[in-house]
Formats: C-alpha cells, structure tokens, sequence
C-alpha cells in the first residue's frame, strides 16, 4: 500500500490572484536624471567638448604667438577646461550615458566563466576519437609526437646525385605536393609517399601498422635558399605515435631492429627518450622518402623504373597453362 502525505495547503489558496511586476518597473535608467531627453542631452555636450576645444585651442595658439606661457591661466579659460573635462567624460559613453550604465551594471550572468568553458572543452576532448583514422584534430593539436625534420642540400649534390636541379624539385613540391594535394581535398597529406616510409619503419620496428593512417600526416615543403644555389627540404609531421616498450616490439626481427637504432625498451636515463628518438628516425627517413622521390619524378626516372623493374615481360597466359 502506497502512502501520500496530504499537502497542508488550503482549497484555492494557490488561485489567490497575485502582483504582477514588471520587470522594467525596477530598473532605474541614469538618463531619466537628465532634465533633458537623451538625445537632446548628447548634442547639447557634443556642442560643449567642440565648442571648448575649438576656444582653448585659440587661445593657445594664440599665447604662442605672443609669446605668453601657457601655465598663466585666465578666468575663461579655467571655465573652458572645466566643460571640456565635463564633456569628455559623458562623452566616452559616446552612445549616451545608457551605454555606460550597461558596462557599470551588467549582470553577473552574462560573465564568461572560464571554468565552465574548460569543462566543456575537456568533455569535447574526451569524446574525440581519432585512432586510425585521418582526423583535423591530430593534425592541429597534435598526437603521440610532433616532429620536424628539415636539411639542406647542396646544388652540387641535387644536380650530380639526384640528378635535377633545385628550381625543378621547388616547383614540382608546390604542384603536387601543395596544390595537388589541396585540390584533392587531402587532409594532412600535403606530401608524396609519407605513409610508405612510415608503414616500412613501423612493421620493422613492431609498431601498430594501422596507425600509419593518423601517424603520415606530413607536410613537405622545399625552397631555393642561398641565392637559390641549395635546396631547403622539411617535413612536419605532428602525429608520429610510436613506442619502444611492449607490443610488437618484442618479437625477434623487430626487436633486433630497435636494437640497432638504440632504442630498445624504456631509457634509463630520461622517460621516453626512446620513442622520441625512434620518432626522429621515423621523420628522417620520410624526408629522405619525399626527396628521393620527388627527385625521381623531377627527373622523369620513375616512369622508366617502374617499366623496367616492375613489369614482367613473361607470358602469363602460357605460364597458367
């Protein structure tokens, strides 16, 4: 059996009409002080702050003509001073003198809380999900490491080895791997093969393969420095997500790799020093990836290697049968 407590208030006692108030009623303009309507007010001190400015501007100039200083003050003048610091301070309102009362008398309401503000922002940050995925996120405030590589290659070295020339390798960077990317609506893949090199280095290594996704966000940018005799290359990459401890990492093959980088398992000497340094040869290598690369194509050799290595000249058709 289900008990009620009755409520103690008598029949109709909440029907009793009541007063209305508005709220209007209670706020008490500072413009209803002025014996003037307000926009008879803000001419009449309009007129007064020219009108005083425009007279002891005269008047001064005219004491330097005559060679009067200007501390000797006369009668009118102190009068003068005394409207256009009147007229100055009901003028910074400039809208009247309700907007002053507005920024004098806002309600704690409408007052930013920074607290709040911060809550909201790390509730939106934990509902984020941005593993394995390509997320803008990752990309502006980064994930796992942030890292940028960048050298500068001699004009010798560009034309003798890679077999281009700087001006070649700058404006083939700005067509395919800025414009071209852009044009594709690519997010985070402003380069030419990053995920390749990242996706070698982390099954060698025994990181997390799928992880390439967010991990070859890179941007590759080259320039003419030096009078334009050398070639300046640099790759940002702001989501490298790698580790040294645990996982893939301890298996035979991608174990002895960390060992021969130096990074195997956790630093004794600084926590995470590791994967910081494993990071940096991830970042290095896709440099040395978008170089070769790019020079490859300024050169117009990968056509001609992928015709000679990577297709067969057997027939397949005879070899099924």
């Amino acid at each position: 059996m289900e008990a009620r407590r009755r409520s103690s208030t008598k029949p109709f006692q909440s029907l009793k009409p009541t007063k209305t108030v508005s709220v209007d009623e209670d706020l008490t303009k500072a413009s209803d002080a002025l014996p003037l309507p307000l926009h008879l007010s803000n001419a009449v001190f309009f007129t007064l702050f020219f009108s005083a400015v425009y007279f002891l501007l005269s008047h001064w100039r005219e004491k330097i003509r005559t060679s009067t200083p200007l501390s000797v003050v006369t009668y009118s003048e102190i009068i003068a001073i005394l409207a256009f610091v009147a007229s100055f301070i009901y003028l910074l309102g400039f809208f009247g003198i309700d907007f002053v009362q507005s920024l004098i008398l806002r309600p704690q309401t409408e007052v930013w809380n920074s607290e709040d503000d911060d809550e909201v922002a790390d509730v939106l940050l934990r509902n984020f999900c941005s593993d394995k995925k390509p997320a803008a996120v990752n990309w502006i405030e980064g994930r796992g490491k942030s890292v940028v590589c960048e050298a500068i290659i001699k004009g010798d070295i560009v034309r003798k080895v890679l077999k281009t020339t700087v001006e070649s390798l700058v404006e083939l960077n700005m067509l395919k791997n800025l414009t071209g990317s852009a044009m594709a609506g690519a997010l985070g893949g402003f380069n030419a093969h990053a995920s390749n090199i990242v996706t070698a280095v982390y099954i060698a290594t025994g990181q997390d393969p799928a992880q390439n996704v967010e991990s070859s966000h890179c941007i590759t940018m080259m320039e003419a420095v030096n009078d334009g005799q050398d070639l300046h290359i640099s790759v940002t990459m702001p989501s490298i997500e790698v580790g040294t401890v645990g996982g893939g990492t301890q298996l035979a093959s991608q174990s002895a790799c960390l060992n021969l980088l130096g990074v195997k398992g956790a630093s004794k000497e600084s926590a995470g020093a590791n994967s910081r340094m494993l990071a940096t040869v991830v970042a290095g290598a896709v440099l040395a990836g978008e170089l070769s690369l790019m020079s490859a194509l300024a050169a117009g050799q990968l056509v001609k290697s992928h015709m000679k290595y990577n297709r067969s000249n057997k027939d397949v058709s005879k070899a099924s049968s």
